[in-house]
């Protein structure tokens, strides 16, 4: 991305970084290999992009799934919990955390009410339907980029949003 000026957006599992080796113990994904602090430092630092917070230990927010290692819905304190840590986290390694990720997009509208306590945009993934404008500006609309999707539709979706004044974040998956 630096090579053609570009920057992004990494949102960053406090609790997962410096798991540089495979198998591991984040819940996101053991067998992935995570950034240090001084490769997430010098995503911002060095080439310009925005960090934000993904949580400590990745779990459901909203709901639960015991196939994946959480039977239990969080409780209210625990979220503030997984959402203030997590920033504390961030900001002690020196990153500017003002926007936040929803593990797996997982949200009810209690949760978005304690994320925006803390965060100034929350990005859900593929919540069509919550995320429209004006429902919340602090609501980052996201559009996923994936096999079949083509540069037409994507165009599409960023002549929409500048047309009604509101965000989009364009995900990109392989």
């Amino acid at each position: 991305l630096a090579k053609y000026g570009l920057v992004g957006t990494d949102y960053v599992i406090s609790g997962c970084v410096g798991m540089t080796t495979a198998p591991n113990t984040c819940h996101a994904d053991t067998d992935a290999k995570y950034m240090s602090w001084d490769q997430v430092t010098g995503l911002q630092n060095t080439y310009g992009w925005e960090i934000g917070s993904h949580t400590v230990t990745h779990p459901y927010l909203a709901t639960s799934d015991a196939s994946d290692g959480q039977p239990n819905i969080l409780t209210p304190a625990q979220v503030q919990q997984e959402l203030t840590q997590s920033k504390a986290d961030l900001i002690a390694h020196g990153l500017n955390i003002t926007d936040f990720a929803s593990p797996y997009g997982d949200y009810n509208n209690a949760v978005h009410a304690q994320i925006v306590k803390y965060y100034a945009t929350h990005r859900g993934f593929a919540d069509i339907g919550q995320n429209t404008w004006p429902y919340s500006d602090t609501l980052l609309r996201d559009y996923p980029v994936q096999v079949g999707v083509s540069v037409a539709q994507v165009k599409a979706q960023i002549d929409q949003a500048i047309a009604n004044k509101t965000w989009l974040v364009l995900t990109f998956h392989d």
